[in-house]
């Protein structure tokens, strides 16, 4: 459940030059959290809900608000990276065992969820489907062995959200994140098939994808990368991503900060998503055109995958 501290860490981090500023992930309810301090849907967080989206639009950013959901029994792992195959065996059974009617019901909750929160005043919804969440299985050809509607490639569910979204507003934009790599297989085998799986979601009523990598209980190093070589590469297959549809526009986050620089000629349809950076720095997207580096504030109150303030 939110408290005050959430509207004092937005207020601080929009605005500033950031187009769309998210909150999330939102979880679809306190079942489908990843921890104890993810945020879920719930009437408690409604009136927080509300003053978020208020003070980011009064900053000058368009409030963006980010929907995910994890149906697995599998506890999620802590460490940096973890057992691939022992991963695909066990994702892939549960993938499986699931049934449709659960999915359905999952989407129900995630329509629940867009409908809460464009009436608590967001413009830019986003559904989280990288990293190993539920969507993000079914947009995976090794994990997603299913049959039937909810099978690899089905994006019948996409569309549906799509439609919802209009049904409720037509200003409304509909965002999906997810994996340029999900790190299951091969790199260029895999962008080959996300490539398809990409063109295919931009044709399917969404006028946004957020670009991410890897999976969560397999490699964190994907997700959050230390160094600029593959931030480099990453970008490099964004833009292929960005000019093969010129329609859509795009996002790509992963350290990507630090492989730019205001002068960086991107694809205008491509535009630079930052997380870490942001959290260290309120300033850093100020900081960046500029000319300078993001810096850590010091607050001592973020430890995700740190190591204590020492590091």
């Amino acid at each position: 459940i939110y408290d005050d501290k959430i509207i004092e860490f937005h207020k601080i981090r929009s605005g500033k030059g950031i187009e769309t500023s998210y909150i999330g992930n939102v979880s679809t309810s306190k079942f489908n959290c990843t921890n104890n301090h993810t945020a879920f849907f719930s009437d408690k967080n409604i009136l927080f809900l509300e003053k978020l989206s208020e003070t980011i639009t009064q900053n000058g950013s368009v409030p963006g608000i980010q929907i995910a959901t994890r149906v697995s029994a599998i506890p999620p792992n802590r460490n940096w990276s973890g057992d691939i195959h022992l991963h695909i065996k066990t994702a892939t059974e549960e993938m499986c065992n699931l049934t449709d009617n659960a999915i359905e019901y999952e989407l129900e909750l995630v329509k629940r969820g867009i409908k809460l929160s464009i009436e608590s005043g967001f413009s830019t919804i986003q559904l989280h489907a990288a990293h190993g969440y539920l969507f993000a299985s079914l947009l995976n050809r090794v994990v997603n062995k299913r049959m039937g509607k909810f099978s690899f490639g089905h994006l019948c569910w996409v569309k549906e959200l799509s439609a919802y979204i209009q049904t409720l507003s037509s200003a409304a934009t509909f965002d999906i994140r997810v994996n340029i790599l999900d790190g299951l297989e091969e790199k260029t085998q895999e962008f080959e098939y996300k490539k398809q799986i990409i063109k295919e979601l931009a044709s399917s009523g969404l006028q946004k994808i957020s670009l991410s990598n890897g999976f969560y209980d397999i490699d964190k190093e994907l997700i959050y990368p230390h160094g600029t070589l593959f931030a480099s590469e990453n970008l490099t297959r964004a833009s292929i991503l960005a000019k093969g549809n010129p329609n859509t526009v795009f996002s790509i986050a992963g350290n990507i900060l630090n492989v730019v620089s205001p002068h960086s000629k991107l694809p205008a349809n491509l535009s630079i998503a930052i997380g870490r950076a942001l959290i260290a720095d309120p300033d850093a997207v100020v900081n960046f055109r500029a000319g300078k580096k993001a810096v850590c504030t010091l607050c001592d109150e973020c430890h995700y995958y740190s190591h204590g303030r020492e590091n």
